[in-house]
């Protein structure tokens, strides 16, 4: 995967998060703990000449992932759908050969 994918969809997914308060974005230029499924699947597009992004919305909520006090704040999800779909939709698409 080219090198500057992902920082072309931060860049776009950034965008659409501007004038919000309360907002990071930080950006890995390595693979960091996913799930294992999700890995696997980014790498059969990337075996194939495909393009995969992991992309992970964080939350104030301390607790982490998988556990009895996880909770999710369903008012957040208007935004961060937009954010993510500018984000693949500035990515362009790629005609086939």
């Amino acid at each position: 995967m080219p090198d500057d994918v992902s920082a072309r969809f931060a860049e776009h997914f950034a965008a659409t998060l501007t004038g919000l308060t309360g907002v990071a974005i930080e950006t890995a230029p390595h693979v960091t703990g996913g799930s294992e499924d999700a890995t696997f699947f980014m790498r059969r597009v990337q075996e194939r000449g495909g393009q995969a992004i992991y992309a992970v919305v964080g939350s104030d909520i301390p607790s982490g992932h998988h556990t009895p006090e996880f909770d999710i704040n369903e008012a957040d999800f208007p935004w961060v759908i937009e954010a993510l779909a500018t984000g693949i939709m500035g990515l362009g698409r790629k005609s086939p050969d």
